[in-house]
């Protein structure tokens, strides 16, 4: 089962994420430090011989990936991506 990233939390030294699976919530907290950067990430496969297209929003850190934002539309994943990297270049 995979968690979902439901809130995000931004204080002065560290992302907070609120991850969720339908059992179990709970709250992860970044170092702003450990952030690398935010990218936007275009995945194309094929499943049973039809092309898929997925874009991401990730949150790379020093240790782990988080992937925000899948359901949100382009132009809300490319708002999200340029807010939030915006934010931690000024902290």
């Amino acid at each position: 089962m995979q968690w979902t990233v439901v809130e995000i939390v931004i204080d002065p030294q560290a992302l907070r994420l609120q991850l969720f699976t339908p059992f179990r919530r709970r709250w992860v907290h970044l170092p702003l430090s450990d952030v690398l950067r935010i990218e936007l990430f275009d995945e194309r496969y094929v499943v049973l011989l039809r092309y898929q297209h997925e874009r991401l929003c990730i949150i790379r850190t020093r240790y782990q990936d988080y992937m925000i934002g899948s359901r949100l539309r382009l132009v809300e994943q490319e708002w999200l991506g340029t807010k939030l990297s915006a934010l931690l270049k000024k902290m």
